[in-house]
């Protein structure tokens, strides 16, 4: 009896160590967004919807498609759909293999730049990650509040927060197809935060988003 026992334990902890090796334990959450790497939670602006699912998880994506500004019907692939930190994947091709654009959650807490930008930062931290003023486009429009130029700055032109201001009044005088500089004034500085941002994948083929208004 001894000797069997035996057995069943011995065979008991050579399937659990088994079991253990067919399933490592899960990684953390990258949340990270490299802007050198082109790079978002470890895996390449460029990639595919198979090579998304496969990164992130089944049970994590989602494929659908959005609907927009005068009826626009957009191509997606949703990260974490459903929760605050929903990441948006959009696609050029019915294959979803040609992405040009990708949009952070304006709800983000975890989401952020190698340089600490995420929903959230102020004007005034921009303008330091920057190093220097930056142009951005008046609110209330299409493109309202997303910086237009970063005017020669560390950060890259396809990287594309969308900017708010906690000051309805700020709001009102600095609305419209019209482009203001960071720096014009002060007391917005840290009343002026990022609501959300995009990733404009492909950025070199297009042309300067000051020129947005025209399209």
């Amino acid at each position: 009896m001894k000797i069997y026992l035996h057995s069943f334990f011995l065979l008991l902890f050579i399937a659990s160590l088994s079991l253990a090796q067919a399933e490592p334990c899960k990684e953390e959450v990258n949340w990270v967004i490299d802007l050198q790497a082109k790079t978002i939670g470890g895996l390449s602006f460029q990639s595919s919807e198979r090579q998304i699912i496969q990164h992130f998880g089944k049970k994590n994506t989602a494929s659908t498609i959005k609907t927009f500004f005068k009826g626009r019907r957009l191509l997606a692939t949703v990260v974490y759909p459903g929760t605050d930190n929903e990441l948006t994947f959009f696609w050029k091709d019915e294959a979803r293999t040609n992405c040009f654009e990708i949009l952070v959650s304006s709800e983000s807490d975890r989401w952020k730049t190698s340089e600490g930008i995420r929903v959230g930062t102020t004007l005034n931290e921009l303008n330091r990650a920057n190093g220097n003023p930056f142009e951005y486009a008046g609110f209330d429009w299409n493109y309202g509040g997303t910086v237009s130029n970063w005017q020669g700055g560390k950060l890259p032109n396809w990287f594309k927060p969308v900017l708010v201001s906690a000051n309805e009044k700020f709001s009102i005088d600095h609305r419209g197809r019209r482009f203001f500089q960071s720096d014009e004034t002060p007391q917005a500085e840290n009343q002026m935060m990022v609501q959300s941002f995009r990733l404009v994948v492909g950025w070199e083929n297009r042309r300067a988003i000051s020129s947005l208004d025209s399209e």
